[in-house]
């Protein structure tokens, strides 16, 4: 079973409390996939067995029905119920044109918005794994503009997207896909969404400091390369006497603990300073060593031309 089909099976075994929001309920059902021809036969098509027990008690209670389960072959193999209402039939044909964001319900409840939605979400709706990405889709034909209509009263702003036979409203924002499940009901599977959602930046903001981390790392092993081979040239040059005292010692311990960070450094120098302090004679004693050592350069290679 997939993810999409455990949540709704998980929706399917808790029915609305009051009346209005049962029947609000078997609306976005037939909204999303009902059918009715001119004598009042409507054909609903659903897909799992849970659902398919819940629309039929739906029907039983609501349109005073039993209906028949079939099994369409005309277009796609899906399981259907099938039964005679005038007024579901009514509702049907009243949502042909409709695009204007009508009433697709009778709301009678705060509840009973959000009993449409599971029910439109039942019927049409797919669900990803958040473990994998984030996504939830709306299969709608022929009435999209009027399911777009409604999820925008709901201050939700679906996306287009024509896939083969499929008119698709979709959310790739986990905010707008947690205010549905939470709309509908599902609760603790929105609940599971954000736990992974935070889970997977706290993952990820790990990864970011570790990447800084090694990265600072690579950084200041570089520079203490750089320092090293810079105070050694001096010494070759004989021109390390030539730096004030403080950063004669300062050389000497560099060279001295070559595998020592900056930090360690500083506390070992005598009197102890800060790694900031140590960090600025360094960089002095580069500064400096560009100078002391160019005439060095400049003469071997008059000696080489020579």
């Amino acid at each position: 079973m997939s993810y999409s089909a455990e949540v709704k099976a998980s929706l399917c075994t808790e029915m609305p409390k009051h009346p209005c929001c049962r029947r609000a309920l078997l609306s976005g059902l037939l909204f999303s996939r009902g059918e009715a021809d001119a004598k009042d036969c409507v054909t609903l098509t659903l897909a799992g067995e849970e659902l398919l027990c819940c629309a039929s008690h739906l029907i039983r209670e609501q349109c005073g029905r039993e209906a028949k389960r079939i099994r369409r072959t005309d277009a796609v193999a899906a399981d259907a119920l099938f039964f005679v209402s005038g007024t579901a039939a009514a509702y049907l044909h009243a949502l042909c044109g409709s695009t204007d964001g009508g009433p697709l319900y009778e709301e009678r409840c705060s509840g009973c918005g959000g009993a449409f939605l599971r029910g439109f979400f039942l019927g049409a709706g797919y669900l990803r794994d958040p473990k994998k990405s984030y996504g939830l889709a709306f299969s709608c034909g022929e009435r999209r503009e009027a399911a777009a209509a409604f999820l925008r009263s709901f201050g939700l702003a679906p996306k287009y997207a024509d896939r083969r036979r499929e008119r698709l409203l979709y959310f790739r924002d986990s905010e707008s896909i947690e205010e549905i499940l939470t709309r509908i009901g599902a609760t603790q599977t929105a609940f599971s969404l954000m736990d992974r959602k935070i889970e997977a930046g706290m993952r990820n903001e790990a990864n970011r400091l570790a990447n800084c981390d090694a990265n600072n790392i690579d950084k200041s092993i570089a520079a203490s390369h750089r320092q090293i081979e810079v105070i050694r040239r001096l010494v070759e040059a004989n021109k390390l006497s030539f730096l004030p005292p403080e950063l004669v010692e300062t050389a000497k311990a560099r060279l001295e603990n070559e595998d020592l960070s900056l930090g360690q450094l500083a506390a070992r120098m005598q009197p102890p300073i800060t790694k900031s302090g140590l960090n600025h004679r360094l960089t002095h004693i580069l500064q400096l060593a560009e100078h002391l050592l160019e005439p060095a350069q400049e003469g071997t290679h008059t000696e080489r031309e020579s």
